[in-house]
């Protein structure tokens, strides 16, 4: 019984994560790239002018952006990329995994999807990575849309000072913490059937691991670039969008965040916390367009 239970919640998990990518058009590819097997989401490019290349965060995947593409799928041409060491892409543990590692891997992601010049947004760690991509191929983007970017950490967070503590909220050792995980991280919790919740908690467990493994380059991994000098170098246009009630990444770092980007401006979004695409869809895919 308890194993076709667990079959169910699998099934029961596929299907909708299917039925949700169907509404926003997108179909799953596999590119082979930088070492990596990569896994990732596209809608038909056909009629759409302008390529949004969305990058997830830490301990994240690509369907964080699927509901927000929802509302996006008609005009642009989406790509949503489980980052190497990610959701449905390879893991290997004994690759790196810090922000300017991860360019490399990005770039060479959109190499292979022929991608010339896009939008990119990106998401806590991801927003760091599209900045840091930004910076450094100024030829392929086009404008930068933010959502709680890490890489500017000047005001403490509840996660900061539980770092200090000895304990990393973003990993979850048990189902108990990974619910915990989901509230420190939102502010807004979207409703998920319990097979769902209960799948994602068994996934993101098992990936504990690798999980450790990408937190640590991230911290420790040495490398020869300024974070805030890096932000001063991009050129496009960005937004950065922060929720009022991000306890992982202080709000009041946004402003410090924008204002080191040469055309750079925030939005603060009220009851939001740190995954506004997750959080409000509708509103984040708002934003996107008007600043577009």
């Amino acid at each position: 019984f308890l194993a076709g239970c667990s079959d169910f919640k699998e099934q029961f998990h596929d299907w909708a994560m299917a039925r949700e990518r169907a509404g926003a058009d997108l179909r799953e590819k596999q590119i082979e790239a930088a070492g990596f097997s990569v896994v990732a989401l596209e809608n038909d490019p056909a009629g759409k002018q302008q390529t949004l290349v969305m990058i997830h965060g830490f301990g994240a995947n690509k369907d964080n952006w699927v509901r927000m593409s929802r509302h996006l799928k008609d005009d642009y041409h989406l790509i949503l990329i489980d980052l190497p060491g990610h959701g449905e892409s390879s893991k290997p543990l004994d690759r790196h995994y810090d922000l300017d590692d991860q360019v490399v891997y990005v770039n060479a992601v959109l190499q292979r999807l022929a991608v010339s010049r896009a939008v990119l947004l990106g998401n806590s760690m991801g927003g760091a990575i599209a900045s840091l991509y930004a910076a450094r191929h100024p030829e392929v983007v086009e404008a930068l849309i933010l959502f709680s970017p890490a890489g500017i950490h000047d005001v403490e967070s509840p996660f900061g000072k539980a770092l200090r503590e000895g304990h990393n909220p973003l990993i979850a050792r048990n189902t108990e913490e990974f619910e915990a995980l989901i509230d420190f991280a939102m502010e807004k919790v979207p409703f998920l059937p319990w097979p769902i919740t209960d799948v994602l908690a068994a996934r993101s467990i098992a990936d504990q691991p690798i999980k450790e493994h990408i937190f640590a380059d991230l911290r420790t991994a040495p490398h020869d670039y300024d974070f805030k000098a890096e932000l001063a170098k991009v050129q496009a246009p960005t937004l950065v969008v922060w929720g009022k009630h991000d306890r992982i990444i202080d709000v009041g770092n946004a402003e410090p965040f924008a204002s080191r980007l040469p055309q750079g401006r925030a939005v603060i979004l009220a009851d939001i916390g740190h995954v506004p695409m997750v959080e409000d869809p509708q509103g984040s895919a708002d934003l996107t367009r008007e600043f577009l």
